[in-house]
């Protein structure tokens, strides 16, 4: 699973940095929801493994926000964090709650020879990538009712 993933943030991180001229990625932000249940020691040693595949992120580094679950309650209307188990709204105690935070696979940002790339992020899918402008890719998530 989290080879996966890596391949395809790998993959996604290259046609980027060579997009904007880069020589080389140095870091890259990913942002992770619990409820995607990424094993991050597994997608650690992936990364590690792979990176080093192409000269363009040799020795790039991978850093990890931790993205928790908040929910919204479609009785009520109360938005709630919550952790991955337990998911019924506080106010009302209902259970018909929709996922608003928590689901997130996406690269946040990649730093390229020292100078940070701001990505406001994106699913990682292989194969999709973003427009270039002046150097700074931009990413949307689309919201998952809206797909």
């Amino acid at each position: 699973h989290e080879v996966g993933i890596v391949n395809g943030i790998l993959d996604t991180v290259i046609r980027a940095a060579r997009g904007a001229g880069a020589s080389r990625a140095v870091l890259v932000t990913l942002r992770i929801g619990d409820m995607t249940e990424v094993v991050c020691e597994a997608l650690d040693f992936a990364w590690e493994t792979f990176r080093d595949e192409d000269p363009l992120t040799k020795g790039c580094e991978l850093a990890v926000e931790e993205v928790h679950p908040q929910s919204e309650c479609l009785d009520c209307g109360e938005v709630f964090d919550h952790d991955r188990f337990h998911c019924r709204c506080p106010q009302c105690g209902g259970a018909n709650v929709r996922l608003l935070h928590g689901r997130e696979l996406d690269i946040a940002s990649i730093e390229k020879n020292a100078v940070r790339l701001d990505i406001p992020f994106q699913r990682v899918q292989a194969g999709k990538m973003a427009s270039v402008n002046d150097e700074i890719y931009h990413f949307y998530p689309v919201p998952r009712w809206q797909k």
